[in-house]
């Protein structure tokens, strides 16, 4: 079974800010004041979502890169997340992924989560900070940069089809520093927080953002769980719903953001697992979770 994630267009939300996850289009950034989840935070340096993009290619075509265009110009000086899919042909082998665009920012892997289960899927992030932004500024009738993320397998360029693309553009974070989690969870029962990236190191409050798909939901031509992506959890706002671009249109996906007060030194992105496929359903469901978390500093 080969899929993979790909995100509609939506507008801008500010960080904490939970909105709905029917796609929008804005083209300023929301006005709406943040959740508090544990620390009070003031001043320009709560980090914003400013705009997001995705693409996803399908089962038809195959290539050996794959790329994305913001629908605005990218502001100097903002940072972009960026997650990357996959299926992998060459089990157990996964694909290794570059991230690069039109700007010549440098993106630093992150990490990478690889389903070998049914799915054979792996999710890789990435993140650049301090980019160069687009000449264009906030002149929003111009289109953004271009993003793009290549495969290797033993450093030789591959190619594959069912190839995602998931790009974020974040103002306002005054740190470079940050943590981050990878994981998987194979048939959670339904339920609250029980999909998760699994705890990241934290000493303050973070700043959290994060995917979480289930790679093995849905319906495909091998067969899926039937179920579709999960809810975002605990202390998370749901920003969108991801969908698999191939013969249905079940979200298999979510992207979501929060301010998250540590516990024991660690944060974790938490998400509901949804229903649990019925007895006579052979393949259940499989999320894998990816985030990255930026510490926030207490400002008085």
């Amino acid at each position: 079974m080969k899929r993979t994630i790909g995100l509609f267009s939506w507008g801008v939300v500010v960080l904490s800010t939970c909105m709905s996850a029917a796609p929008v289009r804005a083209q300023t950034i929301a006005s709406a004041p943040a959740r508090e989840t544990g620390a009070s935070f003031k001043g320009p340096h709560v980090p914003i979502i400013r705009q997001v993009k995705s693409a996803v290619l399908g089962q038809y075509n195959s290539a050996t890169s794959y790329s994305v265009q913001f629908d605005k110009p990218t502001l100097p000086g903002s940072a972009i997340w960026v997650v990357v899919s996959s299926p992998d042909h060459d089990y157990p082998n996964p694909f290794a992924f570059q991230v690069s665009d039109t700007q010549n920012n440098a993106y630093q892997f992150v990490g990478q989560a690889n389903d070998f289960n049914n799915g054979i899927q792996s999710v890789a992030h990435f993140i650049a900070f301090s980019t160069k932004g687009d000449t264009g500024g906030c002149d929003c009738s111009q289109i953004g940069e271009t993003v793009t993320f290549s495969l290797f397998e033993n450093g030789v360029p591959a190619g594959d089809n069912y190839l995602g693309i998931f790009v974020v553009e974040v103002v306002g974070l005054d740190t470079t520093f940050y943590n981050h989690g990878e994981n998987i969870d194979v048939d959670p029962p339904q339920g609250t927080d029980l999909v998760s990236s699994g705890p990241i190191p934290a000493s303050s409050p973070a700043f959290i953002l994060a995917v979480s798909a289930n790679v093995d939901g849905g319906a495909s031509d091998t067969g899926g769980s039937g179920s579709g992506g999960p809810a975002a959890g605990s202390d998370m706002c749901q920003q969108g719903a991801l969908f698999w671009a191939f013969d249905e249109f079940v979200a298999l996906g979510t992207f979501a953001a929060g301010i998250v007060k540590p516990s024991a030194e660690t944060v974790t992105a938490y998400f509901d697992a949804g229903p649990e496929p019925g007895a006579s359903v052979v393949n259940k469901n499989e999320y894998v979770t990816v985030a990255i978390a930026f510490p926030l500093h207490r400002r008085d």
